[in-house]
């Protein structure tokens, strides 16, 4: 179907070439998701791709002339989805400049007053949040993700300096950070509602940028962490390792403190849900372990977070397999690796 291929047919309608460019992006979505819960490498790259991103209009608004001309100028349409992206740094909509650039000669910033006319008609700054939005900032964290697993977790990246990993994390953590601070009130994930508008998609934004600052910092959270014959790791190094610990207590508080089940069919991506429980539980039981010291408020918090994680892993157990293995894992670590804190597991780890 070429759905990797932006479509010039005539015979193809425009709504048509819209769903098309739509499924390609929810399939490189879920590629990448994939790749990071497996750990095997993404089956798709942005060099066989020239499928522009998709347009954050609900699909009986695409009847109207001034977004229907957006559609079919591919500079304007450029021009715009940057506008409301407002890319920098290595961030997302990077994927649709290079496929525009491939496709057109001409870059998309440099169109002319005509099209800068047809642009301010555009509800650019006070789009209606919809679905369609909400795809657009998805796919635009997505790219970022799919840039820093191919740049930090490729084979290639062994032979770097630790100084030239370091400057590109630091560079992706920016970029995480620049999506966040341009997303739309409508979509903030900081307190989760089943009653509040799109909950849903706050929920999947949520986990989805909590997981992706989590994939590009662990890095530093490895050296930080690793024996102490190697070198120093300097203060950037030890910043960003804090900074994973918090963005990994900061994915568990998008759970309530009760388990429940319901909970998880109404609001997160429930596919997808126990790899994010595990992502950041792995990141606190690593703090846990090696820094925190018996006693202190922080090791309580770390505590009183994991056990709250178990208590999740335990409840969705009951009808998920492997989450029974995952929890079964994680009680039994502390036993295992960690005496000191194994009091404070005992209970948990028994039905």
């Amino acid at each position: 179907m070429g759905l990797n291929l932006r479509s010039d047919a005539d015979s193809i309608t425009q709504v048509s070439k819209e769903t098309r460019y739509c499924a390609w992006w929810a399939l490189s979505m879920l590629d990448t998701m994939l790749s990071v819960i497996t750990g095997r490498p993404l089956g798709t790259g942005e060099i066989f791709s020239t499928t522009p991103l998709p347009i954050p209009y609900r699909e009986e608004d695409l009847r109207y002339d001034n977004i229907a001309q957006f559609r079919m100028d591919q500079r304007m349409r450029s021009s715009h989805l940057e506008s409301l992206l407002c890319s920098q740094g290595p961030t997302a909509s990077s994927s649709e400049t290079s496929a525009t650039e491939r496709t057109n000669p001409i870059h998309p910033r440099s169109g002319n007053a005509d099209q800068s006319k047809h642009l301010t008609q555009l509800p650019t700054k006070k789009l209606t949040p919809n679905t369609s939005l909400y795809f657009l900032y998805a796919v635009d964290l997505d790219i970022l993700l799919r840039k820093a697993i191919e740049t930090l977790y490729a084979p290639g990246a062994a032979r770097w300096s630790w100084l030239e990993v370091e400057v590109s994390i630091s560079n992706f953590d920016h970029g995480a950070d620049n999506w966040l601070s341009r997303l739309p009130a409508d979509f903030c994930f900081a307190k989760l509602d089943v009653a509040q508008p799109f909950a849903r998609q706050c929920a999947s934004l949520g986990f989805r940028f909590y997981s992706t600052k989590l994939l590009i910092l662990q890095p530093c959270l490895r050296r930080a962490y690793h024996s102490p014959q190697m070198d120093s790791t300097g203060a950037i190094c030890d910043s960003m390792a804090k900074e994973c610990v918090l963005i990994a207590h900061q994915m568990l508080d998008l759970f309530p403190d009760e388990a429940d089940t319901a909970w998880l069919f109404q609001i997160p991506p429930w596919w997808c849900v126990q790899h994010y429980m595990m992502q950041s539980t792995t990141v606190l039981l690593i703090e846990l372990f090696t820094h925190a010291q018996e006693g202190t408020p922080e090791a309580e918090v770390l505590i009183g977070k994991v056990q709250k994680a178990l208590r999740w892993l335990r409840e969705i157990s009951t009808k998920d397999p492997s989450s029974r293995r995952a929890w079964i894992l994680c009680a039994g670590l502390p036993f295992r690796h960690c005496s000191r804190f194994a009091k404070d597991f005992k209970v948990i780890a028994t039905l």
